[in-house]
């Protein structure tokens, strides 16, 4: 079922608490003179333990987004609030996942030391070996603590980039096409493995993606946005089984319909 992002901030629930809110969100960046508006009035609210699936075409603006929901870009209007505290920086519980896995791991460090990289200087180092055990078995990686970026595949490279995101104990992951540069059977055991993420820790999820089959797959809500400036033209509640299959979900009649109505949103038809 598709709605207006307006019905969709409209549920309400004392089981549900919001850990995101995004508020009427438009952002400018000089030109020439002027002003070019990238997005405007982006309103959703993210749930805890839900994925939203932003899904759009390039230059969109869908990257800008995720920095500003990330607090890496103030937003010309409108609020971000990330449990309830407006973002004004970098929040402590949000963690960006980027896509460029290769660039985002230092190559110098091994994978153990990779993951603490956020978190050593801010816990005493039993708790950092702690933490890091816990989030490298949870990733699969615990055989190879003391490997190299550089020894590892591009999907192992990945998941420890996740490791580390997730030795923050965030609330909240922004992926930003995290698996866009991988095969397709990696792309898919790495999918399953951040549902399974979300299921143990609890923890939500914004990903940003071109994969329409991807946007469903993981999302509890896909976000449609169009436009120049980009803006959501509907948000679509997935009605999906959990835990979820590559093969059974994907073949479903639910799937397909929310395959079939996404395209048509994205190619503009009503």
């Amino acid at each position: 079922m598709t709605t207006p992002i307006a019905a969709v901030n409209a549920r309400t629930s004392a089981q549900d608490t919001a850990v995101y809110r995004c508020e009427n969100v438009t952002v400018e960046f000089a030109r020439d003179g002027g002003t070019r508006r990238v997005l405007e009035d982006i309103s959703f609210e993210l749930r805890r333990g839900e994925c939203l699936s932003i899904v759009g075409p390039s230059g969109t603006g869908k990257t800008t987004l995720l920095r500003v929901l990330g607090g890496l870009l103030a937003p010309t209007g409108g609020r971000v609030f990330a449990n309830d505290r407006v973002v004004t920086g970098a929040p402590d519980d949000i963690v960006i996942v980027f896509q460029d896995y290769s660039n985002a791991l230092l190559p110098w460090r091994n994978v153990l030391a990779n993951v603490a990289l956020g978190i050593e200087s801010k816990l005493p180092a039993s708790v950092v070996r702690e933490r890091v055990a816990k989030t490298l078995e949870l990733v699969g990686l615990s055989g190879h603590a003391r490997d190299y970026p550089w020894q590892l595949s591009g999907g192992m490279q990945q998941r420890v980039q996740i490791a580390r995101a997730l030795a923050g104990a965030p609330s909240v992951l922004l992926m930003d096409e995290p698996f866009a540069a991988l095969d397709a059977m990696t792309k898919e055991a790495l999918q399953d493995q951040l549902l399974q993420i979300q299921a143990e820790t609890g923890c939500s999820c914004v990903f940003i993606t071109h994969d329409i089959d991807e946007a469903i797959y993981l999302g509890d809500q896909v976000a449609v946005l169009r436009g120049s400036p980009g803006k959501f033209v509907a948000v679509e509640a997935v009605r999906l089984c959990k835990p979820r299959d590559q093969i059974i979900t994907r073949q479903g009649p639910e799937f397909l319909h929310h395959r079939a109505s996404l395209h048509a949103l994205l190619r503009g038809a009503n």
